[in-house]
């Protein structure tokens, strides 16, 4: 899942809580990396983040919501 943060706040990668078909996934079990910054814990403005998890089978949504509880949502399928 590819996100672009477009809001003004900075958010924090270990902050952002995923759901993978309203299960939720801890920060331990994905990768996440910025683009163009894979060594930072931060999303900036205007950056984008893309995020992997490992599932048994595809999932039908996802979904990413930071710590204030905006959220953005993938149909997968």
């Amino acid at each position: 899942m590819t996100v672009t943060n477009t809001g003004a706040e900075s958010l924090e990668l270990d902050r952002l809580d995923t759901l993978v078909d309203g299960e939720y996934v801890p920060p331990a079990e994905r990768r996440s990396t910025v683009a163009g910054r894979p060594d930072t814990a931060v999303v900036l403005p205007n950056e984008t983040v893309r995020l992997s998890i490992s599932v048994t089978t595809e999932p039908e949504r996802i979904k990413l919501v930071s710590k204030s509880g905006v959220a953005a949502i993938a149909e997968v399928r």
